[in-house]
Formats: structure tokens, C-alpha cells, sequence
């Protein structure tokens, strides 16, 4: 029995959460997620972006809504239209190279508003790397992505909800990772994963599958290196994102933020 209305927090969180189209030397293009985090800085996994030209950053208008007057006449409204964006001012990734983490800026305008002006906006969750497993242990999450569809030619917004599974520390980048109950597929690399209980607050970032090797069989386990890595990057960048609020004693909650 999920004790939160999913509905409500897929209203709240899915306009931040936006595709990556790419392409490799040999033309190859491919598609991962991302996601805003304030100031028009996405993060994302640094797989997804590694190597690869990106050709263009956009979102699906999840917030259209559609009502209907006493005539019977039907009005569509939206909050956060979709929008396309090729402007990448710059990237900037996790000090440590092992770390499946980048943080993608956005320049220019976005959609009809600069991009430093951008929303929705992802809070992060600053207990990602503070709470014991047992604390995490079956917590509620959603996972929001990009993932390439059969017989689709467009970019769609695919969310399920599962389950905290386990926590690791991963032996390659010495980090936090969620476990996950969800099959990973191709394109979810990069998306957020939300608590939850808390609207709007990131946990984790969708990383590799779980596996070892090209023909390893899947796990059916998703993994997200901790929300704790998007706060290194940030703080060994010096950057500066509206949303989110450094201190020297450590990273803060946002106003209006419910742990």
C-alpha cells in the first residue's frame, strides 16, 4: 500500500526532468536523462555525456492540462512547456573520474526564459549519504527517465516506483549507491531518483546496470550513486546554484524543504 499520492509528486517533479540526445565519433545517436538542479545546471550520469557530442537537451510538457468549460469547450493550459536546447556553456564533472557524475550549464534562453531562470527545479536531498542502510531499507522511491520505446520515433518521459533495496559502496568509486527494486534500461542513465515522501527531493542519480561483463545477465536492480556526489561536484567547482545553499558547516536543506 504506497502511502503518497504518486500523481502529485510526478506534477511536482517530472517538468525538471529532461533528455539528453548525443552522438559518437562513428554518428551513432543515443539518448540519456537529466535533470535541473537550479541556475540551468542539469545533472546527470557522466556515461551518458562522456566522449559524446550533445546535440540537444530538452523536456516533454508534462504540466499541459486540460479543462473544459459549461459550453463544452476544451482549453488547454501549461505551467512549463517543452523546449529543445542545444546551448551548453559548459560541463562539469566529479573531481574523481570514477564517479559516474557531470553537471551540465545551460546557456542562453530556454524554452521563452533565460536559463538561469529556468523551473521546475529538483531540490537534493542532503541526508543521502547520513542515514544508515536500516534507515533506507524499503523507503518509497520514483524513477523518472528518458528510455527508448518500440516503435516510438520521439523522446517520451517513462516514470515506475519501487523500492530502496540495498545500499553499497561501490569498490570502483568508493561511493554511496541506492539499490533500486526496477529493471534499468537504457536511457534512465542520468534520471532522478525521488524520494518518495518528499516532493521534489533527489536521492540518487540512475547510473550503469549491475553488471559485469558484455553478455552478464541483468539483475533486474537499478543502481543511483548518492545525491552526495551532485554536492562534491558542486563544491569543487565553486559553483554557485540558486537552489541549492552552501554553507561552511556543510550543505543545508533549501527554504522550504521537509526532511
Amino acid at each position: 500500500m504506497w502511502s503518497y499520492n504518486v500523481r502529485e509528486l510526478v506534477e511536482q517533479s517530472a517538468s525538471a526532468v529532461a533528455f539528453v540526445e548525443v552522438q559518437d565519433t562513428e554518428g551513432t545517436i543515443s539518448v540519456g536523462t537529466a535533470f535541473h538542479i537550479g541556475s540551468g545546471y542539469f545533472a546527470t550520469a557522466r556515461h551518458v555525456i562522456h566522449g559524446q557530442k550533445i546535440r540537444t537537451i530538452g523536456r516533454r510538457d508534462t504540466s499541459l492540462r486540460t479543462h473544459f468549460t459549461e459550453a463544452g469547450k476544451v482549453i488547454h493550459t501549461t505551467t512549463y512547456p517543452d523546449f529543445q536546447h542545444a546551448e551548453i556553456e559548459r560541463v562539469f564533472d566529479h573531481p574523481d573520474e570514477a564517479v559516474d557524475l557531470s553537471l551540465i550549464k545551460l546557456g542562453g534562453i530556454v524554452g521563452n526564459v533565460p536559463a538561469a531562470q529556468l523551473l521546475p527545479i529538483l531540490q537534493l536531498y542532503s541526508h543521502a549519504d547520513s542515514l544508515s542502510e536500516g534507515e533506507y531499507l524499503m523507503r518509497e522511491v520514483v524513477v523518472m527517465g528518458y528510455p527508448p520505446i518500440p516503435f516510438s520515433s520521439d523522446c517520451h518521459l517513462v516514470v515506475f516506483r519501487g523500492e530502496v533495496s540495498a545500499i553499497i559502496e561501490n569498490y570502483q568509486d568508493k561511493k554511496r549507491h541506492f539499490v533500486i527494486s526496477g529493471m534499468a534500461r537504457g536511457g534512465f542513465s542520468g534520471g532522478p531518483v525521488v524520494l518518495a515522501k518528499n516532493p521534489n527531493a533527489v536521492l540518487g542519480v540512475v547510473g550503469k546496470s549491475f553488471v559485469k561483463g558484455a553478455s552478464a545477465t541483468e539483475l533486474g536492480f537499478i543502481g543511483a550513486v548518492s545525491a552526495g556526489a551532485i554536492f562534491e561536484t558542486i563544491a569543487s567547482h565553486n559553483l554557485s546554484i540558486k537552489a541549492i545553499d552552501l554553507t561552511l558547516q556543510g550543505f543545508m536543506l533549501p527554504p522550504n524543504f521537509t526532511q
